[in-house]
């Protein structure tokens, strides 16, 4: 295991901690998705978090790895999770299954995010509000390409570009 130092971590240092941590990974990912069916194909994003900490992680902020580490695979996991389960939908679900999967904590913040995306939208003008869930797979089983957008609201791509940029700009994105 690396131990905290000065120097920033070079390539060589950040592959080690995560390969000495893949089982921690594993582990945070086990526990987060205990019930859920699928859990092993959630094991990839929590991989995919513990690479993003090990790119992240500054050992002079004075946390050790492993919390960093800890907060990055959790939250890679929950995004997981929140795919497969489709809660990016505008009804966020059961509160006991978010509970359930998450914790409570964690699961009060996927709710917070799922109701303030509802906010949001709910301030657009119905087509922008209509180009946007189908380009991002708000409410739906995926996010549409530009091109299946403009067949499914019978317009042109040109058009679907424009309502959605207007919506984002609106959104301060």
């Amino acid at each position: 295991m690396l131990h905290a130092c000065s120097a920033p971590l070079d390539t060589a240092a950040r592959d080690r901690l995560i390969l000495d941590h893949l089982a921690f990974a594993e582990k945070v990912t086990c526990k987060t998705l205990k019930r859920h069916p699928r859990w092993e194909e959630g094991i990839s994003a929590g991989y995919e978090g513990l690479v993003r900490a090990a790119r992240t992680y500054d050992p002079e902020l004075g946390a050790s790895f492993k919390t960093h580490a800890f907060r990055a695979v959790r939250s890679y996991v929950a995004k997981w999770w929140a795919r497969e389960t489709r809660f990016r939908s505008a009804h966020v679900g059961d509160w006991a299954e978010l509970e359930r999967y998450f914790g409570s904590d964690e699961a009060v913040r996927v709710v917070d995010a799922a109701d303030k995306v509802r906010r949001l939208l709910g301030k657009l003008p119905e087509s922008e509000r209509r180009v946007l869930s189908l380009r991002y797979g708000i409410g739906a089983d995926r996010p549409m390409t530009l091109r299946e957008v403009a067949s499914a609201l019978r317009t042109t791509p040109v058009k679907v570009r424009a309502l959605e940029a207007r919506a984002l700009k609106r959104l301060g994105a």
